[in-house]
């Protein structure tokens, strides 16, 4: 049923394909809300967008998936989705559709809108530094604004002869790093944070487990604590993390409305590769980067993603700041291999391989530079701003 539309009142689409997307959108959608609180949004997210006022005709949940392999699983439900999704853009006529990340997904509900004749502006620009210029030349031809999120973007669309709007990240206004600072790190307190989907949870959350069993026979002081992202039942993890070496160790969840304080408080974390690791950088908080795919997918890209690091604070700082344990890396044995060290405080430590790891202090004397590099608090408004302009506010 179509949300009825004020003959006054602009009404946006606003795609979100994961939980970083709704993220990000519910804190748009609030400040676009400010400027014209007439504004009506419908589309596809989860609670962050709910909560902002936008009538969800689409959960995110519904799209919850990683990798090339993992996605050809899942391929019916996303074709059902697309079309209902096409159903449901018909019916809505809305002014403006603005996606969000999730290329591999949003890039099918543009050449939607594209048939339909429904403007787009993509929020947070898809990775084209990672993927190349295939996907670059479908947003020229396709989208009429690009507002980046990361400082180094910019620069890259120029080789494609494309102007995009640089605003900042948001995440320096969300994470608010200064409201923060002074709530002490608790000793001993180790964070885990194993994603937003279920696949990447059932894959990471049992090689968190072992390696906490291996630190607690080292240091029975130690506590762990999780962050249950939105839709995830805490039940799973508290299973997961049982049946694979936690059982005779306490893991504390936690509730993802007060992630940033409970990672401030973290002497380190160990998290999936992923906006949570943006989020950690920061809060300056030391961070072991994880990430398993299935074989395939990870040899497909390695071959067609062209980066040297995962994470993004990496990638801003451009340097291993964070040890990324990767694919056959991530091991029980070598997730606890680096927390004892950073538990220890270890200098000038390197594995066998002379991989060096910084100390948890080095860490953070990067992490430093990193909310300088992101731009100031005025993201959220100048997105706004962007938008209100492509709808004639």
């Amino acid at each position: 049923m179509s949300v009825e539309k004020d003959k006054k009142a602009p009404k946006i689409w606003i795609n979100a394909g994961e939980v970083s997307g709704d993220i990000h959108g519910g804190a748009l959608l609030t400040a676009l809300l400010k400027k014209n609180n007439k504004i009506q949004a419908v589309g596809m997210g989860g609670t962050e967008l709910e909560k902002a006022g936008m009538k969800n005709l689409f959960r995110v949940e519904e799209l919850s998936v990683m990798g090339f392999v993992e996605i050809f699983a899942k391929l019916p439900k996303i074709y059902s989705l697309l079309k209902n999704i096409k159903k449901a853009l018909e019916v809505e006529k809305p002014d403006l559709l603005i996606c969000i990340d999730a290329p591999s997904f949003n890039f099918r509900v543009i050449k939607i809108a594209k048939r339909l004749n429904i403007p787009v502006v993509y929020y947070i620009s898809p990775k084209i530094w990672a993927w190349g210029a295939k996907r670059a030349l479908f947003l020229k031809q396709n989208v009429r604004r690009i507002l980046s999120i990361l400082p180094f973007e910019p620069e890259f669309y120029k080789r494609f002869d494309m102007e995009i709007d640089y605003i900042g990240n948001p995440l320096v206004e969300l994470v608010n790093f200064k409201e923060l600072k002074d709530i002490p790190t608790l000793k001993k307190r180790i964070g885990l944070l194993p994603g937003s989907r279920e696949k990447e949870i059932n894959t990471l959350m049992p090689r968190f487990a072992a390696a906490a069993e291996i630190l607690y026979k080292q240091d029975t002081k130690l506590n762990f604590h999780c962050v249950v992202a939105p839709g995830i039942n805490p039940n799973k993890i508290q299973e997961l993390w049982n049946k694979n070496g936690g059982l005779n160790i306490t893991l504390t969840l936690h509730d993802s409305n007060l992630r940033y304080e409970f990672i401030r408080s973290c002497e380190f974390i160990i998290a999936a590769s992923g906006t949570a690791t943006l989020e950690t950088a920061l809060l300056q908080v030391p961070t072991i980067v994880t990430y398993v795919v299935s074989p395939l997918t990870y040899f497909l890209g390695k071959r067609f993603v062209k980066i040297n690091y995962v994470s993004l604070p990496n990638l801003i700082l451009n340097e291993e700041v964070f040890p990324e344990l990767l694919q056959e890396k991530c091991l029980p044995e070598n997730l606890a291999k680096v927390a004892s060290v950073w538990l220890e405080d270890k200098e000038n430590f390197q594995t066998q391989d002379s991989y060096k790891i910084l100390t948890p202090t080095e860490v953070k004397k990067k992490l430093q530079n990193l909310a300088l590099l992101l731009g100031d608090e005025n993201a959220l408004e100048r997105a706004a701003q962007i938008i209100a302009t492509e709808l004639k506010l």
